[in-house]
């Protein structure tokens, strides 16, 4: 379905600033699916500030249908802040994602507290306007079961269109983690928008990793 190959690379000039990059390569079709350089400065050991280049080609597995669409690669820079004070964690993207012949502007903002996320979501241009809120929590009810909540609600309006739209989608779950091979997670998916006016998901997935560790 997807052979890749791909390398991280990371280099700290000084305590302060630090460089990285990432080269994905798609085997079967010799190409290109994503590269990425970027830097981050840290002004202070709680407040640091990063630019980064994107350049990536939307991938899907060979055996998908969507392979009948004609794919274009896109290219992405994006200024990021980050702020952490003890437990929190406040974040700050605004970038801008160039398309063949169209861009996209793209601003996030958020706030985080141990498991606890906020967050504020706006794109414009190609592909229509949005705004987003999202929340999400995770809760562990006993050391093994964990509670997963999150809500989002949107307002959308569509590209070349006068009217705005809302969405609302909410997820519960529930994850168990046996030990370190089994675990299951179950999830409840609620969607309304203008076209699903009440539309309930339930989704079931194990997991069991086969691996082995050989001591010496």
């Amino acid at each position: 379905q997807r052979q890749l190959i791909g390398i991280d690379l990371k280099h700290y000039l000084s305590s302060k600033i630090n460089f990285h990059g990432r080269l994905d390569y798609d085997l079967v079709n010799n190409t290109i699916k994503r590269s990425e350089v970027g830097g981050r400065y840290h002004l202070s050991q709680k407040f640091e500030i990063g630019l980064d280049y994107i350049y990536r080609t939307p991938y899907f597995d060979l055996n998908s249908i969507f392979w009948v669409f004609d794919i274009q690669p896109n290219q992405e820079i994006a200024l990021r802040a980050n702020y952490y004070w003890n437990s929190n964690r406040f974040y700050l993207s605004v970038g801008s994602v160039m398309f063949d012949g169209d861009n996209n502007q793209r601003f996030n903002i958020g706030w985080s507290w141990k498991s606890l996320y906020f967050g504020y979501n706006h794109r414009s241009g190609y592909g229509g306007d949005s705004n987003a809120f999202v929340t999400s929590y995770n809760y562990t009810i006993k050391n093994k079961l964990v509670l997963s909540l999150s809500s989002n609600i949107y307002s959308y309006k569509m590209i070349n269109s006068n009217e705005s739209e809302q969405a609302i989608g909410e997820t519960i779950g529930l994850s168990y983690r046996m030990n370190r091979k089994f675990s299951m997670q179950g999830q409840a998916q609620f969607l309304k928008n203008a076209l699903y006016s009440n539309d309930l998901r339930f989704f079931l997935r194990v997991n069991y990793a086969f691996f082995h560790r050989f001591d010496n």
